[in-house]
């Protein structure tokens, strides 16, 4: 648990969600010191084997729930004798053979439908390795079968030389994406943070040339010694039948072995007497900072005496946030900001850190040690101790409800904290009643004792980071200790006096004002017609405008609005970044007839509904939930935008200069590059960029006043509707709409290289596309076809070549370019990009002849459950109205889109797939690295 505090921007953590988090280690209402055990929940079900495994179940009682199943290994990369990353290394292999799947984990899941990352997923850490298996209603696995399955992967993975070679392939390839400067502070950082233990140096991919070395006898070794049932964790929740589930863990998980875990003295921080000095600094990073840091040891939140000091910690993060707010108001200068952080790295060990942001390190230095003395010397300020308390009171007493609310997957997400942080979930009721005792005699007192004994602590660290190419002569421990007594025997500033936080400097308060009633007059409806199949009205106005209402119950009672005008930032007129600026500082610019402090307040009210803009490529979009008493006000709103709206010169000078950064700033060559390739007969073009405001008042003008097309979908009385639409809509003047510039890709077959790239790493990105004429019913059979293909691309480039580590894939029927449009990229070796770009498009050019391989009944019973879902929400019946509307001009796609799921059969979607691929018209870039280094 981490509580990050910061002058600029502030993680924090809500108190019910960390008194919730207490109580999972929480123990039976004792004397203070006794570590009596707690009692799991009666809603539990929870054991040990024989063998020393341990298992959690959460049954839940909801028919509607399926179930989650989570194995939790107690072995990470604090366990590997040196930074291989051996343990990450093994959970790849478990993916690999096991005893009862020779295919391929990997491949088995693809037959059952499922997905890596999806149903099925993994993750490393430093001291634990986590398997997660996520289902669904009516899954291709059963309970049975989920166990079966993840005990292959904890028992009886295999490790063969040929399969590890390939697959370190792969794990290197995931090396390549985390390069970066970014990642290579961060680890530097934790070198510092963590000094004197396993946690400095190690990361869970481990280091390429030590990996190298690895053979799968080395990963087989780690996995005996430490996939064992004493290492192990298992947890299930959802709809699990307690017999089954006890059936299947005798079945699949009670092997006799040792019941003692594997030893691990390495786990918690060492602490000692001393002060570790260290720098930070990388060729490509930009930022100069100080930092000091203080470790101490705090007794396990699984204890009585732990759980008291989380708590205590929770207030005194309250005190630090508001002591770093009040000296943020006056910082000294050079110090552009400064941060403090109460973190718990391990389990028994607590970190108090403070960081300053500063081109002068030794300013930086000063400035943190005065805080240091300061809040030595002074403390916090306690006076919002009661109000905080007050406040932790009120949400103690909302736990049952909070409990009684928590679906399966936090059942998990609760569980899982549990076993590995707090100790057993327990009775909310034992909880309250410790707890509340707590609260009620916590003291401003006991937090500053608790506060002077972080202070005082011995273990401490102190780093600087250097920009790149700046150079520093680091100062000694002695030094900086000196510089510490130094600072502690003079004066020290004063708190600034606490101010309000404001967005701009105070204004006269000014009340939300109500809009006048537009003055528009005439405008006639020319035709009206009912859907005799639906029910569903629209109506034709003489000025071009369309209304569509679909007459259907909303979840919440509430209208869905949708206004569209075409005409988007992709027009013949215009350039995209004059229609982008003109439309947006329009919308903040308010009305002509009110001061900027009426239109700001008018803006601030949330009695008044108020729309949503998009300006997308092909069109401006509007967008509104409001009740149907608000409409007719949500209308006015779109008639003033329309006749009183303006550019206002305060709006436009705000974004002004970004404006002109942006027209004297060059693309980059990979964009330009891009570019080029889609559409060579554009040639290099520069955007134009206006500051005019009549101009752009002019560009925003053209946007709106195209003829609209509005669609509503919810309860409303019908003439009552007729008559805002003729009231607000109909006599709005209407002129011809922008011609949208959006172009098809240029056919042909162009491929580029260019050189841009840190060392070691090279990127790929395809993008093609096939002629076809849509609809919404088509566009949704080719969706379809993403997940194949994915799955495809995935066992050719992963699991055959070993040439990347994850590929993106995505494939749409676009319906104003009317083509399918196909997009691609992953990362590699620059070596092997283009064998692996060809490799690809092999792939999708034998697509049609996959799909007789793939499970595609599994496929379309996907869809069926993902349909019904999708068909709950309300915004997917507007979305299909709008849909269908731009197809046909009626509603039929909302009649057809129930029968969608059985369009998703074999024979069909080869044939579709053999009409797209391979595509006739392709571009692809490779961007290489700038030299010739490689990632070993």
């Amino acid at each position: 648990m981490k509580m990050f505090i910061t002058s600029v921007t502030s993680r924090v953590f809500s108190l019910c969600i960390v008194l919730v988090s207490y109580s999972f280690g929480s123990m039976v209402v004792a004397a203070e010191g006794e570590q009596e055990a707690a009692a799991w929940t009666s809603q539990l079900m929870q054991g040990r084997l024989a063998n020393g495994l341990h298992y959690v179940v959460y049954p839940s009682t909801k028919t509607d729930e399926p179930f989650n199943l989570r194995l939790i290994v107690q072995a990470g990369a604090i366990d590997e004798p040196e930074a291989a990353g051996i343990a990450h290394a093994v959970e790849h292999m478990v993916f690999r053979e096991t005893a009862g799947h020779p295919e391929t984990i990997h491949r088995y899941l693809a037959r059952l439908g499922w997905k890596t990352g999806l149903q099925v997923n993994a993750v490393t850490g430093l001291a634990q390795t986590q398997y997660m298996i996520r289902t669904r209603p009516r899954d291709a696995l059963d309970l049975d079968g989920a166990m079966a399955l993840i005990s292959q992967l904890a028992f009886h993975a295999q490790f063969n030389e040929r399969s590890w070679q390939q697959e370190r392939q792969i794990i290197v390839e995931e090396m390549r994406q985390q390069v970066g400067v970014a990642a290579r502070i961060n680890e530097q950082k934790r070198a510092i943070t963590r000094h004197g233990s396993r946690y400095a140096g190690r990361t869970t991919l481990g280091d390429a040339a030590l990996l190298a070395r690895l053979e799968a006898a080395d990963l087989h070794a780690f996995y005996r010694r430490h996939y064992r049932p004493a290492n192990m964790i298992l947890i299930a929740s959802g709809q699990v039948d307690k017999v089954a589930f006890e059936r299947a863990l005798q079945r699949y998980f009670s092997q006799p072995d040792d019941a003692r875990p594997t030893p691990r003295p390495y786990v918690e921080l060492p602490l000692a007497k001393q002060l570790f000095v260290g720098m930070i600094q990388d060729d490509k990073g930009t930022t100069s900072r100080v930092a000091i840091g203080l470790r101490q040891a705090q007794a396990p939140r699984s204890t009585l005496e732990g759980k008291r000091a989380a708590l205590e910690n929770y207030f005194l993060r309250k005190f630090l946030r508001e002591h770093v707010r009040r000296r943020s108001q006056a910082l000294p200068a050079g110090i552009t900001s400064w941060s403090l952080s109460l973190d718990e790295p391990t389990p028994a060990r607590l970190t108090l850190a403070m960081a300053a942001t500063s081109a002068d390190h030794q300013a930086g230095l000063d400035f943190l040690l005065q805080q240091h003395a300061y809040l030595r010397r002074h403390g916090v300020d306690t006076s919002l101790l009661p109000a905080l308390k007050q406040q932790a009171l009120r949400q103690l007493d909302a736990v049952p409800e909070q409990w009684a609310g928590r679906n399966y997957a936090q059942w998990e997400d609760k569980i899982t904290e549990a076993v590995l942080h707090s100790g057993p979930i327990e009775e909310p009721e034992i909880y309250q009643q410790r707890t509340r005792q707590w609260v009620v005699a916590l003291t401003a007192e006991r937090l500053q004792q608790r506060l002077n004994s972080l202070l005082d602590a011995e273990d401490q660290f102190a780093y600087f980071q250097v920009p790149g190419g700046k150079t520093l002569v680091l100062p000694s421990a002695e030094a900086i200790q000196l510089r510490r007594e130094q600072i502690a025997a003079q004066p020290l500033p004063a708190l600034p006096e606490l101010r309000p936080v404001v967005q701009k400097a105070a204004t006269p308060q000014v009340s939300a004002p109500r809009l006048p009633e537009p003055k528009g007059q005439g405008g006639r409806i020319i035709m009206k017609r009912h859907d005799g199949a639906l029910p569903l009205i629209e109506w034709q106005l003489a000025n071009g405008d369309r209304i569509v209402w679909l007459r259907r119950p909303t979840a919440d009672g509430k209208l869905l609005v949708r206004l569209q005008t075409e005409g988007g930032y992709l027009n013949r007129r215009y350039s995209s970044v004059n229609s982008q600026t003109a439309v947006q500082i329009w919308q903040q610019s308010g009305f002509s007839f009110w001061s900027p402090e009426k239109n700001a307040a008018y803006r601030a009210s949330v009695s008044q509904p108020h729309w949503t803009w998009d300006l997308q490529a092909g069109r401006l979009d509007l967008a509104a939930r409001v009740a149907p008493a608000q409409l007719g006000a949500l209308f006015g709103e779109y008639v003033h935008s329309l006749t009183s709206g303006r550019i206002a010169r305060y709006v436009l000078d705000e974004v002004k200069p970004s404006l002109l950064d942006q027209a004297a700033r060059p693309a980059s060559r990979e964009q330009a590059a891009w570019q080029q390739l889609l559409y060579p007969a554009k040639g290099e073009t520069r955007p134009s960029v206006t500051t005019d405001p009549l101009v752009l008042a002019r560009i925003a003008r053209d946007h709106l006043r195209a003829p609209a097309r509005v669609y509503l979908l919810g309860e409303y009385e019908e003439a009552a509707l007729q008559s805002l639409i003729l009231r607000y809509l109909a006599p709005l003047s209407r002129q011809p709409a922008l011609m949208t510039a959006r172009e098809p890709q240029q056919p042909g077959i162009r491929n580029q290289h260019l050189s841009v790239l840190e060392p070691g790493r090279a990127q790929v990105r395809l993008q093609g596309a096939t002629p076809m004429a849509w609809t919404p019913e088509r566009a949704f059979v080719v969706s379809s076809l993403n997940p194949l293909a994915q799955s495809a691309l995935k066992e050719e480039l992963r699991l055959k070549l070993s040439g990347v580590y994850s590929v993106s894939f995505e494939m749409t029927l676009d319906p104003q370019l009317n083509q399918v449009v196909s997009e691609l990229s992953f990362s590699c070796a620059p070596e092997r990009a283009e064998a692996l770009l060809e490799a690809a498009q092999q792939v999708l050019a034998r697509l049609g002849a996959t799909v007789a391989t793939y499970p595609v009944a599994r496929l379309q019973q996907d869809v069926q459950f993902a349909e019904q879902l999708r068909l709950q929400d309300d915004n997917t019946w507007l979305r299909r109205l709008m849909l269908s509307h731009e197809a046909y001009g009626d509603g039929r796609y909302l009649q057809s889109m129930t029968t969608l799921p059985e369009q998703i059969v074999a024979a069909p979607l080869s044939r579709l797939a053999q009409q797209i691929f391979p595509q006739p018209n392709r571009v692809s870039l490779i961007l290489q690295p700038e030299t010739n280094a490689v990632l070993e």
